[in-house]
């Protein structure tokens, strides 16, 4: 942490005040992208239309389109592959849920790049869920869900679930109730392909670096009060893992785990589940 942040974290006033600035030129930058979004037809002209800038910022942090496209083609070439290796080991197409899809960007490119395999996208943000529907439909099934509760889906109904940018927000109860949630619709041949942040993430920071590897699990309340630029529920902040601890604690529910550092974007891990 700089000086001055801390200097500004110690007085209230002024960390609120600099949470205003912050919040103040978000609102003018989101309502200017807002507004040439609109007047573009570039969200209408290209094969698969781009989700307006507020819904990019919920899932990707950034107003940029083109940042926005560019990390959702990141994520289906580090994914696909180990999704087409379970393919060739079936007959049929495989069944593949996106929880926690939001607008599509990572989905939206196994759309149209894997178009026979059958698509279901969850996800507790009902503005994206009503945009998939309305911009991609008849490409996938979309749900809206609860932070917490079944999923309506029977038991062992996917091939594979994908959970990218997920585990990166949740505090350990709902980790763990999502994970049991998973391997009750996963079927007994699927994998569920995770995204973790790992010691990439984590060494930058020395304090964090301190409590990731003391209690191999940190969630930072860091999406709060006036700073929450994307909206988020109050669940939704930033949580850091270890790869010990994914090893040692997610193995009670899922016997076979595989760990890749920087998998995704040279910045998150991947962690691929299986029964």
């Amino acid at each position: 942490m700089t000086p001055l942040r801390q200097t500004l974290r110690n007085n209230r006033l002024l960390y609120f005040l600099y949470g205003c600035l912050l919040r103040l030129k978000f609102e003018i930058q989101a309502s200017i992208a807002t507004f040439l979004w609109k007047r573009s037809s570039r969200h209408t002209a290209s094969k698969l239309a781009i989700p307006p800038p507020r819904l990019r910022h919920r899932v990707h942090g950034c107003l940029d389109y083109r940042s926005f496209e560019r990390a959702g083609s990141e994520n289906f070439i580090s994914l696909v592959p180990t999704l087409d290796q379970l393919q060739e080991k079936q007959e049929r197409p495989l069944k593949v849920l996106d929880f926690g899809c939001g607008c599509a960007r990572t989905l939206v490119h196994f759309l149209t790049l894997r178009p026979h395999w059958h698509y279901t996208g969850t996800d507790i943000d009902s503005q994206a869920i009503e945009w998939n529907s309305k911009h991609l439909t008849g490409k996938a099934v979309w749900y809206v869900n609860e932070c917490s509760g079944p999923l309506p889906f029977r038991d062992e109904e996917f091939d594979a679930i994908l959970a990218v940018s997920l585990f990166t927000h949740l505090d350990e109860n709902l980790q763990d109730f999502w994970l049991q949630e998973f391997k009750r619709i996963l079927k007994t041949t699927g994998i569920v392909l995770a995204t973790v942040h790992g010691k990439t993430v984590w060494e930058k920071n020395p304090k964090w670096t301190e409590d990731v590897e003391k209690s191999g699990l940190l969630y930072l309340r860091t999406n709060v009060g006036i700073r929450n630029l994307a909206q988020t529920p109050d669940h939704y902040q930033t949580t850091l893992h270890s790869k010990s601890y994914i090893v040692g604690n997610w193995s009670r529910i899922f016997t076979n785990i595989q760990y890749e550092e920087n998998a995704i974007n040279n910045w998150q891990d991947l962690v691929v589940l299986s029964h």
